[in-house]
């Protein structure tokens, strides 16, 4: 099922895998909070994307003005950074001097 959007996708974190959800505009009560969970409904995962539409791999019925969103499969992003080696470059881009104090970093080894 393709659901076709009003605006271009701007959310660059929405992948092939990610399961997407809808909400009533009416049910958010101008908070965007839904009144009760049972206003949250799931459509399916996502199959494939555009600029603005997703493909979804079931069909489902997503009311008109729905407010959609969308969660990442928690099996596959469960860590931090994953891989062997990161470059990481600072600069200064002011007249005056600065002093770093600390970096840190939260990096999963992917494989042995």
């Amino acid at each position: 099922m393709i659901i076709n959007l009003n605006s271009p996708i701007d959310n660059v974190s929405l992948q092939i895998g990610d399961e997407v959800f809808y909400s009533n505009i009416n049910d958010l009560q101008g908070t965007m909070q839904p009144s009760s969970p049972d206003v949250v409904g799931p459509i399916g995962v996502v199959t494939s994307k555009g600029a603005s539409w997703i493909e979804i791999d079931q069909d489902a019925n997503v009311p008109v003005g729905s407010f959609l969103m969308f969660c990442k499969d928690g099996r596959v992003n469960k860590s931090s950074l994953k891989g062997y080696y990161a470059n990481i470059t600072m600069v200064n881009s002011s007249d005056s001097e600065a002093e770093l104090f600390a970096i840190s970093s939260e990096v999963t080894e992917s494989s042995k």
